[in-house]
């Protein structure tokens, strides 16, 4: 698998840049070496601080690339001489590369599943990029993901790129293109393609024995013989279910072989009522077998239900709970609140609509009767929280208004009161790690600002004098000031609970 990078000096020449020499990086975290020429300036994080003067130059800051490179785990970059573009090396890794290992033998499933993290973003850690194109090309022989993709700040595109995806050594080998202005042509795209042959891979290692995914919700009891088991495991392993035979020996109910998708159901006949040890093992040539266990208690007048979770957390103020049991099953629902009754419908499915508008843990216990089965009871609970977000809203809806002559009344009554100030900064200042925001509060007909209040900030909100800012606050008091003309004068004076806009 030995390649060598000397493509980059062809698409180097092709954007105008001198070969007469080249500087070889080898990177030995990802197993790979590039060649660059002489004539582009080469960083990696460890040497943005030797080159410093020479990126501070082109205005970038030594430390931001460094930590740029350090966050997408580019192991090389090489700028051209006006700093307009690049081409950098990253290597990464994942789950997904660890399974897929090498490029050859990906499944279509994961390649369908490394397409669609592209599409959506999620492949790279990078913010600010969104992909155009994302399709499998095979060139020389090779597999790559290409992506053409975008740069956008503030909703403006500042930047394009192409980069190429495979797979060696468990990571993923990432070949990053990007310009600041300008289009690729499709000469650019033809030459890039040309020469992904030259990739150098320096080392294969070889591929660890690696587990086997398993992965199953095995059932705690039933009131039939017919049990299914359905789950996930890794593609093509195959999945058996066992149970002691009562001899020393394990008896094999079900076996299945996992899907592309690793999808996999098992049928278990169980002979008579009582209790069952059961194993799912999950095996597959080449790797560690993943096995686990669960006892499932077969009785047939036990009521079964099924999707009840014990415990959960929810966020809104209303939450909908969804069982199955057996049909025309009368139901029971105790809460903080009364009870609830119904009954099952012909599919054995019931649900119940749940308040939860106020944060705290609610305790519920479901009820389940039918003539000839056992009672049954079920315990859950349910825990309110609330978001960052809703936790704003309260507050928001809690402000009041008070002119300012009110404020500057400086009333007992009104202090610790909600308002939300909306108004330019007209001065910032600060001392220590306390931020003084000034902020005008009135505007006339004509559009004016005036009438100034401060704001007490633990921190700096990032706003600049001129921004227009909208900040929930409370109520202080006032501070004593002198106009421009030496009268005395009442500032009101706010405490910032959060900012929720500059602009």
């Amino acid at each position: 698998m030995k390649r060598i990078l000397s493509f980059l000096i062809f698409i180097l020449l092709a954007m105008g840049a001198s070969a007469a020499g080249a500087q070889t990086v080898v990177m030995d975290e990802g197993h790979v070496a590039f060649d660059y020429p002489d004539s582009w300036l080469v960083v990696s994080p460890q040497l943005c601080g030797v080159y410093a003067p020479l990126l501070a130059d082109a205005g970038l800051d030594a430390d931001d690339v460094a930590k740029e490179l350090t966050d997408t785990r580019t192991l090389s970059r090489a700028y051209n001489a006006d700093y307009t573009q690049y081409l950098a090396v990253l290597i990464r890794e994942d789950e997904l590369s660890q399974e897929i290992y090498e490029i050859d033998a990906m499944t279509d499933a994961q390649k369908t599943t490394l397409r669609r993290r592209a599409e959506s973003n999620s492949l790279w850690e990078t913010t600010g990029l969104r992909a155009q194109d994302v399709e499998w090309q095979k060139e020389n022989g090779e597999n790559w993901l290409y992506i053409h993709y975008i740069v956008t700040r503030s909703g403006t595109t500042v930047g394009r790129g192409l980069r190429y995806v495979t797979v060696h050594n468990g990571l993923y080998v990432e070949l990053d293109w990007r310009i600041e202005s300008g289009r690729f042509s499709g000469r650019d795209l033809n030459a890039f393609r040309e020469r992904l042959a030259d990739i150098a891979i320096t080392e294969s290692v070889a591929e660890p024995v690696r587990d086997v995914k398993l992965d199953a919700e095995i059932p705690t009891e039933t009131s039939v013989g017919q049990v299914t088991i359905s789950g996930t495991a890794t593609a093509g392993a195959t999945v058996i279910a066992e149970t002691p035979d009562g001899n020393g020996a394990m008896l094999a109910l079900d076996a299945e072989t996992a899907s592309s998708s690793g999808q996999f159901t098992l049928a278990l006949e169980l002979e008579k009522e009582g209790s069952y040890e059961i194993t799912l093992t999950a095996s597959k040539e080449g790797m560690n077998d993943a096995s686990l266990s669960g006892a499932i208690a077969y009785s047939a007048k036990t009521l079964p239900v099924s999707g009840i979770a014990e415990s959960q957390t929810v966020t809104s103020d209303k939450v909908t709970i969804t069982g199955t049991t057996l049909a025309g099953v009368q139901l029971q629902l105790v809460t903080p609140f009364g009870v609830s009754k119904k009954k099952s419908g012909n599919d054995g499915t019931f649900s119940f609509e749940l308040t939860t508008d106020t944060a705290g843990d609610y305790n519920y216990t479901l009820i389940l009767d039918k003539s000839g089965y056992n009672q049954r009871r079920v315990a859950f609970a349910i825990t309110r929280v609330t978001t960052d977000e809703q936790e704003k809203d309260k507050i928001r809806q809690s402000a009041v208004k008070l002119s300012y002559k009110e404020l500057q009344q400086d009333k007992a009554e009104n202090r610790g009161k909600v308002m939300r100030l909306y108004g330019p900064v007209s001065e910032i200042s600060s001392s220590g790690s306390i931020y003084y925001v000034r902020l005008q509060y009135n505007k006339n007909a004509k559009g004016k600002w005036y009438n100034d209040v401060v704001i007490i900030c633990d921190a700096d909100t990032g706003a600049k004098v001129g921004d227009m800012m909208t900040a929930v606050v409370t109520v202080d008091g006032v501070y004593d000031e002198q106009d421009a003309s030496g009268n005395d004068v009442a500032v009101p004076r706010f405490n910032l609970l959060f900012v929720d806009k500059i602009e």
